[in-house]
């Protein structure tokens, strides 16, 4: 009989890149691990209405982003196996009943940022785990600095795992010099599976620039700039962009498609930078202050920071339309060897 595994993780948001690797490890644990799989469904109410007010009140964008969160919900149905119940508070959870599982894993994503607006909830330190093996799976602290005035319960918690993975530098950082405990560095699960073809939905055109940025005035203007440059149309996803085709109500095999078509991607976001690498697009990241951490330990790891753009002025210089990914295929075929052995070695 499988061993059965159980996630928690963000996979209810409306978020392409949460609802990604919230499939992807769940995908590759069935699949290549042969575990039997389910993703807790925890919807914790401050996080539904932290992103209704942003998505929906007073919103101009409203229309189309009920729209694609629609779509992401039926994906997130669909498409990764989740808990018969649905839970909305760490006592629930509680209930969950640690006997019918194995294995626990929280992540990935930033399931261990305290200082965002989730706050401190232990249940993505697996507090609510009576009886079964704890791990961590490319957990990251985000944008927090230091586990502060929790340390000692974020301490207490996490020594019960039986082993901690995490995304970032500064992850693991705080692990191994604030808390002492043992850590590794992993891959985002995105970059564990070898291809997307169950969900991707590749569109009929060719030849764009796709944009995946919320982005400021100049990094619009820079793109524009650079479109002009290549004679190439601008599609963007999400977030409207000023001469663009706005495709703002993309399914996340849609969204998937439209990296896996273009001639070149703009990026504002960690897991568009990750899909660039997988689909070998040619890529520009822009350096968002909560996002450079996370994208900046990525490129790096990968002989890829010049990629990024921290200067998207008017007199700045344009990047070059390619990209080399020889050595950075290398390195990731390297760590997800690495990655996909403390899933599988540990599970």
């Amino acid at each position: 009989m499988a061993k059965k595994v159980a996630i928690i993780t963000y996979h209810h948001v409306v978020n392409y890149g949460a609802v990604l690797q919230a499939y992807a490890l769940n995908r590759f644990l069935r699949k290549v691990g042969g575990f039997s799989v389910e993703t807790i469904d925890y919807r914790p109410p401050k996080a539904i209405e932290a992103y209704n007010k942003a998505l929906f009140e007073n919103n101009p964008l409203e229309k189309n982003n009920r729209a694609r969160a629609e779509k992401i919900e039926f994906f997130v149905r669909n498409y990764i196996p989740l808990t018969d119940k649905s839970f909305s508070s760490q006592d629930q959870l509680l209930e969950i009943g640690s006997f019918v599982y194995d294995s626990f894993i929280t992540g990935s994503d930033e399931v261990w940022n305290i200082h965002g607006f989730r706050g401190f909830d232990t249940s993505y330190f697996l507090g609510f785990v009576q009886f079964g093996h704890r791990y961590s799976y490319a957990a990251s602290f985000g944008f927090t600095e230091s586990t502060g005035q929790y340390r000692a319960q974020i301490s207490s918690l996490l020594e019960k795992f039986d082993a901690i993975s995490v995304r970032d530098n500064h992850s693991l950082h705080i692990i191994q010099e604030e808390l002492g405990l043992r850590c590794v560095k992993v891959l985002d699960p995105t970059l564990l599976l070898k291809n997307y073809d169950e969900i991707i939905q590749i569109p009929p055109e060719r030849g764009f620039i796709f944009v995946y940025s919320n982005c400021s005035p100049e990094e619009a203007d820079y793109i524009r700039r650079f479109a002009k440059y290549l004679n190439k149309p601008i599609i963007a996803a999400a977030y409207p962009l000023e001469g663009a085709e706005n495709r703002l109500e993309l399914s996340p095999g849609e969204w998937l498609g439209h990296f896996a078509a273009a001639d070149y991607v703009f990026n504002g976001f960690f897991h568009g930078v990750a899909m660039s690498l997988f689909f070998q697009k040619p890529f520009t990241a822009f350096a968002k202050p909560d996002k450079i951490k996370k994208v900046g330990d990525l490129l790096a790891d990968v002989g890829l920071a010049d990629r990024i753009v921290t200067d998207p002025s008017p007199n700045s210089s344009l990047p070059s339309p390619d990209v080399d990914f020889k050595n950075a295929i290398l390195t990731l075929e390297r760590l997800n060897e690495e990655s996909r052995a403390f899933l599988l070695e540990n599970l």
